[in-house]
């Protein structure tokens, strides 16, 4: 049953000492989780077509505190972004320029019970955000992301390192040859295609490999999933980058989907969600992860889902 909800604006320094502005949306009685939303790239914290805003309101009406927040720089908070390219801004997104915004603000909303869990989400470069956080602050119980990259905006992935990656993008552009030719798309074909057939001669990453890789998202991931917090991060059935994931972090460390990690389909589901039933489709899955943290070991929310356990729980081993 749907609860009544209040909204709130909440203040707090930023790290560089600018004042953030984030929105509280607060249930009626003891909140189930308190779940921290994060825009992709360098949106507010409405999210596109105040998407966020629909989805705070919709866990909030469940039972959870939602959070959403501005990093420094964007919407209401203070600070600024530098002027430069679109593709720089959001490699510098990539690279961890609003972790500390996001992390003092975890740290300020954090439930003060222990058996509340704290939860981060985004979409796209705020999944990158929420899962460097994690690794930094313990207090963290679970992240669920949608869309999470781990190539660089803009870079190319050196032959032999997605091969799978390459061939569905090959097949992608393949497909769009029906509807429309020329000599570019014929080469946007093949040139996946090539390069899905050359083999990885080495399983290490060279030095340079930062340049198309998100190595320091990379190392974050391994030590979360070293620590077994919970993460889910969701794709749509069409979205490749699920099989980076696959191939430039479980694959190349030879690790695999466990309870505590998981890579998860949701139909037609997009970076963004553009979409209100996509937000609605994710809405529940956010609700679902948040009250498997905080069902007793053994159980789980929902007998259709996949048990995501925390670190500590006998069963998670």
């Amino acid at each position: 049953m749907a609860r009544s909800m209040t909204r709130s604006v909440l203040t707090l320094p930023g790290a560089d000492g600018a004042e953030l502005v984030a929105v509280v949306h607060e249930p009626a009685g003891p909140p189930v989780s308190v779940t921290v939303l994060l825009a992709g790239g360098v949106l507010p914290r409405m999210g596109v077509n105040r998407v966020l805003v629909r989805m705070a309101d919709r866990l909030a009406a469940a039972g959870h505190r939602a959070v959403r927040v501005d990093p420094g720089g964007l919407g209401e908070s203070g600070g600024t972004l530098p002027e430069e390219p679109f593709f720089d801004l959001l490699r510098r997104v990539e690279s961890g320029a609003f972790v500390e915004d996001v992390r003092l603000t975890a740290e300020a909303v954090a439930p003060v019970q222990d058996d509340v869990p704290l939860v981060l989400f985004g979409t796209c470069g705020g999944g990158i955000t929420a899962l460097r956080v994690a690794e930094q602050l313990e207090r963290v119980t679970g992240v669920i992301a949608v869309g999470v990259p781990l190539k660089r905006s803009g870079a190319r992935i050196p032959p032999g390192f997605a091969r799978r990656t390459e061939r569905r993008r090959a097949l992608r552009q393949l497909a769009e040859l029906r509807h429309r030719t020329g000599s570019g798309r014929v080469r946007r074909v093949i040139r996946p295609l090539v390069w899905s057939l050359v083999p990885r001669l080495s399983r290490r990453l060279p030095d340079d490999a930062d340049r198309w890789l998100n190595t320091p998202l990379l190392g974050s991931m391994r030590a979360l999933y070293a620590r077994r917090l919970p993460v889910s991060l969701l794709y749509g059935e069409n979205d490749i980058v699920r099989d980076e994931i696959e191939e430039l972090f479980l694959g190349l460390h030879r690790l695999s989907e466990r309870p505590w990690f998981e890579l998860g389909l949701i139909p037609a589901v997009g970076h963004q969600l553009d979409d209100p039933d996509e937000v609605d489709a994710v809405a529940e899955r956010i609700q679902r992860f948040a009250e498997q943290l905080r069902a007793p070991a053994g159980r789980t929310a929902s007998a259709t889902s996949p048990v995501l356990r925390p670190a500590g729980d006998p069963a998670a081993s």
